[in-house]
């Protein structure tokens, strides 16, 4: 664990005594609220607790049981959202703060929800031209979530239509993320191969040389704090190259640690993203290889170093042209499983079995689609409780439709069971990219970090979902957020979103372990 976190719980799987459990959840800024209910924000930090409703599920002692293959079923066409886009990315973001989430695609399109059931195509009113890769971030810390373009623009969203408020567009590649690289309390800007840090009043500095970072044609390009110091590291996908690991410093500055790290696969890398499929507490790295070969997953050592474990895995099963990729707990049994996108192959679905392998169950479970699909992302936009997909399709001007795939697990009191975590930042970035979070029950500590883009030119929604099988027991929660400070809450009923926003300063919270191990 790094010195930088100011207030860092040791483990998280040793029992704490209830009295201090109790202390620690009056001093704990949380908000509680329903899915269908955006709670009140309060940004001086006042203490705040809304309890849940009682639950009247009997204890489980906690054993994480596989929940079978549930069917996806693709809605876009019943919601308007068949649209055909070409080679973009997209983006699942809380465009209004009502808490519903909506949704952008890289050609220009906007569709805003109306309670998850349907929604409207506000690209008109939106003004928004080609975007390629796209991706939501609060830049500015005003409580409206702001758009990312890879071609090195951003646009401020206080009302439609958004305002172009920087334009850099000088060509590069499509890699983009959103990353407060210098954890200043504000994001800073990776799109087109540059770094650029966010100087406030809409101006961005082009900080890439000095930073250490190179100008390199990169496709993508994910923010990940692999050795678990606290701040967001680098890791670059090339197609024909290998690929890049920069490791911050902490001081403004990133080091080239591809070499000592082991994750410079020369494929044909498109996309990437991390996630802790091991529940080991630290973040594994999928990268999305095209023309034919391999995907790989890296295993994190814990050491700083990863181990390729891609055919032990078993995801050697076919050569694939992959781009996209997403980490989701499809079937919420507390394994984090693999969303694959393909260009004119099967998309793939690949099953965690929670022994280190996966098994491919797209064909099942609907999501296989052979033809041209490319971006990809992962969000609850029904606000049920299980993780939904949408597809960009249509490559090449070919009109193959973009795919929404409801997710029909049934979660809750008539099937597997879940909770999910959205932040906000009081002196970390408001949209909380970069924090960590881990839930804890019955047995296993499942650990999410929120991020600035995901997969191939897109986002996943920026809220932690997770699946906890049959457990109906309370859990415990634990965010690290960007700025060092640790909020904790123990006794978190399941089935249900809550709200965590970050303690104000000078609040100093005893480490407490919230897993018993």
């Amino acid at each position: 664990m790094s010195a930088k976190r100011i207030f860092q719980s040791k483990s998280l799987c040793v029992l704490a005594s209830l009295a201090l459990a109790a202390g620690l959840l009056a001093l704990s800024l949380v908000l509680l609220v329903g899915p269908a209910q955006a709670g009140p924000t309060d940004r001086e930090g006042t203490s705040t607790y809304i309890e849940s409703p009682p639950r009247d599920a009997a204890p489980d002692l906690g054993a994480y049981e596989f929940v079978n293959t549930p069917v996806f079923t693709d809605v876009a066409p019943s919601l308007g959202l068949d649209v055909s886009s070409s080679m973009a990315g997209v983006a699942w973001g809380d465009l209004d703060g009502d808490g519903w989430l909506d949704l952008v695609i890289g050609d220009g399109s906007l569709f805003t929800s109306t309670l998850g059931s349907s929604f409207s195509d506000a690209s008109a009113a939106a003004g928004l031209n080609n975007l390629g890769g796209v991706a939501w971030g609060d830049y500015d810390n005003d409580g409206d979530l702001d758009l990312l373009s890879h071609q090195r623009k951003v646009y401020r969203q206080n009302s439609l239509p958004f305002t172009k408020v920087w334009d850099d567009d000088t060509g590069g590649q499509v890699s983009l993320t959103w990353i407060d690289y210098d954890l200043d309390g504000d994001l800073d800007v990776y799109a087109g191969g540059r770094l650029y840090r966010n100087d406030g009043g809409d101006t961005f500095t082009n900080v890439t040389n000095s930073a250490g970072l190179s100008e390199d044609g990169y496709l993508t390009s994910v923010g990940g704090d692999y050795d678990d110091d606290g701040d967001l590291d680098l890791y670059l996908t090339c197609n024909g190259c290998p690929n890049l690991l920069y490791r911050n410093n902490g001081d403004g500055t990133f080091s080239d640690v591809t070499g000592a790290t082991g994750v410079g696969d020369a494929g044909s890398g498109h996309g990437a993203a991390w996630g802790d499929y091991d529940n080991d507490g630290d973040f594994d790295l999928f990268v999305a290889n095209n023309n034919g070969e391999y995907s790989v997953l890296y295993r994190n050592n814990g050491d700083g170093t990863f181990q390729d474990v891609s055919a032990a895995a078993g995801l050697h099963d076919r050569l694939g042209f992959a781009t996209g990729a997403n980490w989701l707990d499809y079937n919420l049994d507390g394994w984090l499983d693999i969303f694959v996108v393909n260009r004119d192959d099967n998309n793939r679905l690949y099953r965690n079995n929670g022994d280190g392998t996966f098994t491919d169950v797209g064909p099942a479970a609907g999501v296989a689609d052979p033809r041209d699909s490319d971006g990809s992302t992962v969000g609850d936009f029904d606000n049920d409780g299980d993780p939904d997909i949408y597809v960009v399709s249509g490559i090449g001007g070919t009109g193959t439709p973009n795919f929404l795939y409801r997710n029909n697990t049934n979660p809750g009191a008539g099937g597997p069971h879940w909770l999910k975590v959205k932040l906000e930042g009081v002196l970390s970035n408001r949209s909380a990219i970069g924090a960590r979070v881990q839930v804890c029950g019955g047995g296993l500590t499942q650990t999410r970090q929120l991020a600035g883009s995901t997969g191939y030119m897109s986002q996943d929604a920026l809220e932690a979902l997770f699946g906890l099988g049959t457990y109906t027991d309370t859990a415990s929660v634990e965010v690290t957020w960007p700025s060092g400070l640790v909020d904790m809450l123990t006794g978190v009923a399941v089935d249900q979103l809550i709200t965590i926003i970050e303690s104000t300063p000078f609040k100093i919270y005893l480490p407490l372990a919230l897993c018993n191990s």
